[in-house]
């Protein structure tokens, strides 16, 4: 299997939606706010067919990816003048047993290792932080690249991000509907609900993302410290 490598698209003709303006002077996540000038797209359509398989309302983030995640955490220089995003790939190697991979990327992007002969991959995870001129923004969750590659099935059962204040989780309900959504153009039902919800970037984001995965078999979760001084829960809320 090969690296897989986030990286945002570029931007298209900017919008007169006044929330793209106010949110493109405080970016949060550079591979969602890349698009913040892009044209609108078309309104979220879900997948029709069967009802959507339901989400647990929680899910529990493993203790071991927990963990990595808090110390790639640490190495990506949040903040700072320049950033580098961090991951992993948590696999079952051919003796059965569960290893994290890691991996470095650059500041918009993670390059995840490749599997080793005899891998299976479980689930992969990685960080988004951001330089002090982009605002240093916490708590921004998946960008519609994030999920387009996990919907292609490269990234195991289950997605990991972590921002800082909070980490997020994508899962599978349903194998099929998720398989079925590999052709959706994910930007195209992120931007609009993007563009036009209120209350931060933050919820933008949620919403926008929420939207792109409609139909599509998927779970999302957040887990956010109640302020600074607390760690972040290992116990995720459907979003």
């Amino acid at each position: 299997m090969t690296t897989w490598a986030y990286r945002p698209r570029p931007s298209l003709a900017t919008t007169s939606q006044p929330m793209v303006a106010r949110t493109a002077a405080q970016p949060g996540n550079q591979a969602v706010l890349r698009r913040l000038s892009a044209s609108a797209g078309a309104a979220p359509q879900q997948t029709k067919g069967a009802a959507e398989a339901p989400c647990p309302p929680f899910h529990s983030f493993p203790e071991d990816i927990y963990q990595a995640m808090e110390a790639a955490w640490k190495r990506t220089n949040h903040g700072g003048e320049e950033v580098t995003e961090h991951g992993g790939r948590i696999v079952s190697d051919w003796r059965g047993k569960r290893k994290i991979r890691t991996g470095v990327g650059e500041s918009e992007s993670i390059h995840l290792p490749e599997e080793k002969f005899g891998d299976d991959t479980l689930s992969t995870f990685h960080t988004h932080p951001y330089s002090k001129a982009k605002g240093a923004h916490l708590g921004v969750g998946f960008s519609s690249d994030d999920i387009k590659g996990f919907v292609l099935g490269q990234q195991g059962g289950a997605d990991y991000v972590t921002a800082g204040s909070c980490n997020f989780a994508l899962t599978v309900a349903d194998p099929a509907k998720r398989d079925a959504c590999q052709d959706v153009d994910f930007e195209k039902r992120f931007r609009p609900v993007f563009n036009t919800t209120s209350g931060g970037v933050q919820n933008a984001v949620n919403q926008g993302n929420k939207a792109a995965i409609a139909g599509c078999g998927l779970c999302y979760y957040q887990a956010c410290r109640p302020d600074p001084n607390s760690p972040i829960p290992r116990v995720g809320v459907l979003i």
